[in-house]
């Protein structure tokens, strides 16, 4: 009996331990492919010019100089994901307005940059 639980509650930890291992190769592989990071950059700002309402805002991210946009894009990319909102799905095409989380990300993701930009300029 002893060893039946060891084994299930062995076999539970390893399952859990190679999902983690699955997902910190997933964040971090493609973020080390420079390529892979300019194109998402590139569409992460093109997306945000497309389709932020604030347009001050989708201006002040284009005139970041391109570490920044990445950064930025990459911070957002996490935060969403954090919270089960897929921005590269966003960014790889126009999501439709009747998906039920289109409007939240966009929302989530205008409040997210408007917020850095503000830590920023109180930074500078």
């Amino acid at each position: 009996m002893i060893k039946q639980y060891w084994n299930s509650a062995v076999a539970a930890d390893l399952r859990e331990f190679v999902g983690d291992i699955g997902d910190w190769a997933h964040d971090n592989v493609s973020r080390l492919r420079g390529r892979d990071r300019k194109a998402f950059t590139s569409r992460f700002v093109a997306w945000s010019r497309q389709c932020f309402a604030d347009r001050e805002l989708a201006a002040w991210i284009a005139e970041l100089d391109d570490g920044s946009q990445t950064l930025l894009g990459e911070r957002l990319e996490h935060f969403c994901r954090d919270f089960g909102l897929d921005l590269a799905r966003a960014l790889d095409g126009p999501l439709s307005a009747d998906e039920p989380l289109a409007q939240a990300l966009l929302q989530v993701a205008e409040n997210y940059c408007r917020a850095s930009r503000h830590a920023a300029e109180c930074s500078d």
